[in-house]
């Protein structure tokens, strides 16, 4: 039983270490990356949420109108526009309905 635990206890800690290497990867490419910079320093969003966020939207250059980069992580509710009548779609506390 004892070394069952101790095997187990071994196995548990190899996860943390690949964790902590992921880790020190991702504040090493967060240094370098200038995009990357800036979002770490806002509160909930750490290294890791940076990394995918830059991942998906890049430097949000593409984003004329602030509101269509909220739009597409979903942060406001989605814009359908025709014949210049603009029509904002709901939202509610579990997110935009569709």
């Amino acid at each position: 039983m004892r070394q069952l635990v101790v095997d187990l206890r071994a196995e548990w800690e190899v996860p943390d270490d690949k964790f902590g290497a992921l880790n020190a990867e991702f504040n090493a490419i967060a240094r370098n990356v200038q995009a990357m910079c800036r979002f770490p320093i806002i509160p909930g969003i750490g290294v890791l949420n940076a990394t995918a966020l830059v991942a998906a939207i890049g430097t949000a250059e593409s984003f004329s109108p602030a509101r269509n980069l909220g739009a597409c992580l979903e942060l406001v509710p989605k814009q359908h526009s025709t014949a210049g009548k603009i029509r904002l779609l709901g939202i509610t506390k579990r997110g935009n309905t569709y």
